[in-house]
């Protein structure tokens, strides 16, 4: 489970593409996270891919917790679901 501290600090902006880095380190474990949302549709299906490509710890969130079995099998770390 995340702490909530992180979980604070994330603000969530529908439609904002961060293209920074997404790397991990030398150990290869990931010290970056991302915050997908509408994670349920295609683009945010395409991100979680990339993520977990990537190395990147990846937050999804969705409205309805139906969906979160769905995004952790398609590789989402962390699902959020807001109803």
């Amino acid at each position: 489970m995340l702490a909530h501290e992180v979980l604070l600090s994330f603000s969530i902006h529908p439609c904002q593409v961060d293209h920074g880095p997404w790397r991990a380190d030398s150990a290869g474990q990931s010290n970056h996270f991302v915050l997908i949302t509408a994670a349920s549709s295609s683009v945010g299906i395409a991100a979680i891919e990339i993520a977990r490509a990537e190395g990147t710890i990846s937050i999804a969130t969705t409205r309805t917790s139906q969906k979160k079995a769905e995004l952790l099998t398609l590789g989402a770390d962390y699902v959020i679901a807001t109803e």
